[in-house]
């Protein structure tokens, strides 16, 4: 298990997808700090599967470094124009009912 104090970015000649697997996750609290704890569990092929096979934990300061990263790599997933997707998403919906005929 590890604890995240702070993401590098790195390089790798090594570029491939790895096999889907799940990821649990729970919150704790620990000291009046709030953790997040990430599991991933073996595939099927493993030798036992399901059993946990990584652990990350991150803190406050983690989460906003992972949350950094995941909006510069994804853009379109957090903002549209300025607005995230759910609330550009409320707005379209918002419209839709008021004017039916857009639809």
């Amino acid at each position: 298990m590890a604890m995240i104090g702070k993401f590098d970015r790195v390089s790798s000649d090594v570029q491939r997808r790895h096999e889907a697997v799940t990821c649990g996750y729970r919150t704790f609290s620990e000291g009046g700090a709030t953790i997040l704890q990430l599991d991933t569990y073996g595939s099927a092929t493993r030798a036992i599967p399901d059993k946990i096979s990584q652990s990350i934990q991150l803190d406050l300061e983690a989460a906003r470094q992972l949350l950094a990263i995941v909006e510069a790599t994804f853009p379109s997933l957090t903002h549209r124009n300025g607005l995230s997707i759910d609330a550009a998403q409320r707005m379209v919906d918002e419209l839709r009912n008021a004017f039916p005929s857009i639809s």
